[in-house]
């Protein structure tokens, strides 16, 4: 208002903040704690992608098992599962190995077409 009025403006008292300032100091806040979620959430993601690949062999048993059930929800279980398994094998420098693998395990069920549906609708082409 003063400075609407044309009044020298009042000096801020020592060890107050304006409203902008705090607002300021609000959306650094905010920020600072988004990145340091998001930092959490992609080191939980890289150990949870180390485990699986650690453990990949059981994961390719699994996948085998679930497809020669021949069962349609099985095969949406194995693709889900083959879908973490590119992830895990890419985040450790092994993806070259999946697809062959997944390359693999193509050309052997090449006669179940709802699988190799599913698996292309996921975007596992080996």
């Amino acid at each position: 208002m003063r400075r609407l009025r044309g009044e020298p403006s009042v000096a801020t008292v020592p060890g107050q903040r304006s409203a902008a300032e705090l607002l300021d100091a609000a959306h650094t806040r905010v920020a600072e704690r988004r990145q340091l979620a998001e930092q959490v959430r992609a080191e939980a993601r890289a150990k949870k992608l180390t485990a699986l690949a650690a453990d990949e062999e059981a994961t390719w048993h699994e996948v085998e098992n679930l497809v020669t059930r021949k069962q349609t929800a099985r095969y949406d279980t194995a693709t889900a599962l083959l879908v973490q398994l590119r992830g895990a094998c890419d985040h450790v420098g092994r993806g070259a190995e999946f697809r062959r693998r997944l390359a693999a395990l193509r050309d052997q069920h090449r006669h179940l077409p709802g699988l190799l549906r599913r698996l292309d609708d996921r975007g596992l082409r080996g």
